[in-house]
Parts: C-alpha cells; sequence; structure tokens
C-alpha cells in the first residue's frame, strides 16, 4: 500500500512478486496467482525527475521482475497439469525477456524456450517440441554455453526418438556426449549434474 500511494512501482513490482513466490512454496497457488496476476498489471513508470538512464535501469528490472512473475504461474500450471496456461504465461514471459538488454536475458530466453518445448512434449506435439528446442539450441550455440548445448542436443535426440527417428536419435546423442565430453573446469554449469547427464546420454546411445 504504501509504495503504491507514493508511485515507488519499481519496490512495489519486486515486492508483490516475492509474495507470489512465497505463496507458491507454501503451496498456496490461488494465493500466488492472484499476486502474481497483480504484478503484471502495475505500470512501469520511474520518477519524472530521474535521468533517462536511471529510468531505463528500473524499468528494465521492473521487466525482468514481471517476466520472472509469469515463470511461476507457469509453473503452477504445468504442475497442475494445465498445460495451455503453463503456454500462455510461457510466451508471456519470453516475450518479455526478448525486449531486455539484461546481460543474463539469453540465458534466460533458452531456459524458457526449453521449457516450452517440455511442455510441447507432455502435449505429445513432438514437432513443436523440436522446434523450440532447435530455438533454443541456437541461441545457446550463439552465446556460446556448451553445457546447455550439450542438454539441448540431448533433449533433441530424446525428441527423436519419440518419433521412431532412430539416425537423427542417435547422431543428437552423439554431439551431446561430445560436447559434454570437450567441457573444461570452470566451463560446467554443475560439474556433478553434468556428468550425471553425460552418463544419461551415454546409456541413451548404448
Amino acid at each position: 500500500k504504501y509504495f503504491r500511494e507514493f508511485g515507488i512501482k519499481v519496490w512495489e513490482v519486486m515486492l508483490v512478486s516475492r509474495m507470489a513466490s512465497s505463496y507458491e512454496r507454501l503451496g498456496k497457488n490461488k494465493e500466488a496467482v492472484e499476486n502474481a496476476e497483480i504484478v503484471s498489471t502495475i505500470e512501469e513508470t520511474v520518477f519524472e525527475r530521474a535521468s533517462e538512464k536511471i529510468k531505463k535501469f528500473y524499468q528494465d528490472i521492473m521487466k525482468s521482475q514481471k517476466a520472472l512473475t509469469f515463470l511461476t504461474i507457469a509453473r503452477i500450471y504445468e504442475n497442475t497439469g494445465d498445460f495451455d496456461n503453463a503456454l500462455i504465461y510461457q510466451e508471456k514471459s519470453l516475450s518479455y525477456f526478448e525486449k531486455s538488454s539484461d546481460k543474463n536475458a539469453k540465458s534466460a530466453i533458452s531456459s524458457i524456450i526449453g521449457s516450452i518445448a517440455q511442455i510441447y512434449q507432455f502435449k505429445y506435439n513432438y514437432d513443436k517440441a523440436l522446434e523450440y528446442l532447435n530455438r533454443a539450441l541456437k541461441i545457446a550455440e550463439e552465446s556460446g554455453d556448451k553445457p546447455q548445448i550439450a542438454r539441448l542436443q540431448n533433449s533433441i535426440g530424446l525428441m527423436f526418438g519419440e518419433k521412431q527417428d532412430k539416425q537423427k536419435k542417435l547422431e543428437f546423442y552423439e554431439k551431446s556426449l561430445a560436447t559434454f565430453r570437450s567441457l573444461k573446469d570452470g566451463e560446467y554449469f554443475d560439474k556433478d549434474f553434468d556428468k550425471v547427464t553425460e552418463a544419461n546420454v551415454l546409456g541413451n546411445i548404448g
């Protein structure tokens, strides 16, 4: 209420967003969605007397926070099996990140596109899942995120497996394994996790 009355929008966005996340962790999905929806309606305004640089800085924070809040809603819908609404909010989040100048936006975009692909997999729409996985792979390659490239190559192999395309399935599993094995210390996202995924890829090939 205080932030709303005095027009401090950035703190209002952050506070209500945190409330939504807290409700989600407590399993109170209805309250989480209600607060997340409030976040989406808050205008991205900054004090008029602020410099253009400061305005852009705070507006980018609000955009990123809104995008993360949309992911909270998407996650709730996905966990309750409502894949259509999950897709709607994943796409909303993606739209915000694609307009963001944040240096971490590309990584977030790749991750969200991967999540959208997973939802299409759950809906048995493997062609659509492959379309999004290839988009995510292109972004990961452009940013040089080798662990993400390896994981996405594995996921694409899995999709071709679902489509009964054994040749393509094996091709992407082998690409994934080669990428994992090329990783050096300092390049891992999480070394233990990536090693487990690499072992899974090797099992898929075998």
